[in-house]
Formats: C-alpha cells, structure tokens, sequence
C-alpha cells in the first residue's frame, strides 16, 4: 500500500484512475496491482501494467486499510 497523494507515485496513481475508468469504476473505493519498473535515470515509474483493478478494498479490511493510507491532511 502507498500513499496515493505522494508526488513519486503520481504517475502510476493517473495511470490506475484511467484503468478504473475504463472499466466503468467511478466512486468509492477500490484496490488495485499495478507492476512498474522504477527508472533510476529518470527518477519515476515506468511502462505501468494493471494486474488487477477491484471496486472493494483486499480481504475484508476495509478499516485498517483506509486508515493506513488516508492522511489525516485530507
């Protein structure tokens, strides 16, 4: 889990709200896996690839989960 408002992870995180789109998912929570390559040279993540994108957060632990990747900046 990452802290989807860290600017190192923008890029996947706009890459992962298009897939969501795509597949009609538009509010709410979701969980997704995402594979990238880390570009030392370029200094971000590269040639993303959505292994799964899901209207539901992992495994039933919807509390724990929220509350370890929402700010309390928000």
């Amino acid at each position: 889990m990452v802290n989807p408002h860290d600017r190192k992870y923008a890029s996947l995180v706009r890459y992962a709200e298009g897939v969501c789109r795509a597949v009609g998912i538009h509010y709410g929570m979701a969980h997704i896996e995402v594979k990238a390559l880390y570009d030392n040279k370029l200094e971000r993540w590269i040639n993303p690839a959505m292994i799964e994108v899901g209207a539901r957060l992992a495994g039933g632990r919807k509390a724990v989960m929220s509350e370890a990747t929402v700010s309390n900046e928000i």
